[in-house]
């Protein structure tokens, strides 16, 4: 299985996250440091013939199964705008808690998923923004502490590479 790992800095980025509804209920994440890092999978199967692999011997390649692309994130946030106002909104809105009138953007009859946009500059002064549609999140940890809020996400995507522009 082929992996393309990519990875952004936080630093100076803003994180949004937005659910399903008509018009998009948003936490924005103002970061000021971190990492963030996605793991795109091709799988291919080996088809051997007698035996062989290689070209000449009449095996070959083919493309296997579609896989969700992987991400996780760690950044320190000095500001939150939009639905949260603090660390338990965030982690209320990410969890889709009962009150916060947050839809999933994933189909129906799928896992709940909520959309993932980063916004950020690349080493060339150009802006950069990538996007996840429909993250699902194995990991939350959004923390305020007195030296500075983090939060940690990470989890799968429904689809096999982000959007990036």
């Amino acid at each position: 299985m082929a992996q393309k790992k990519q990875s952004r800095t936080m630093r100076d980025a803003t994180l949004t996250i937005q659910d399903g509804s008509g018009t998009p209920q948003t936490v924005q994440i103002m970061c000021g440091d971190g990492d963030f890092s996605w793991v795109e999978m091709d799988e291919f199967v080996q088809i051997p013939e007698r035996g062989r692999i290689d070209v000449a011997g009449g095996g070959h390649v083919r493309s296997g199964n579609q896989n969700a692309c992987t991400f996780s994130l760690t950044a320190r946030w000095p500001a939150l705008y939009g639905a949260a106002s603090g660390p338990e909104q965030l982690y209320e809105f990410i969890n889709r808690r009962s009150g916060m009138g947050v839809t999933s953007t994933a189909p129906t009859g799928w896992p709940p998923a909520l959309t993932l946009i980063y916004a950020g500059t690349k080493q060339d002064g150009t802006t950069e923004t990538i996007t996840f549609l429909y993250c699902y999140f194995e990991e939350k940890n959004p923390q305020e502490a007195g030296d500075g809020n983090t939060i940690s996400l990470s989890g799968f995507d429904f689809e096999q590479q982000p959007t990036i522009t």
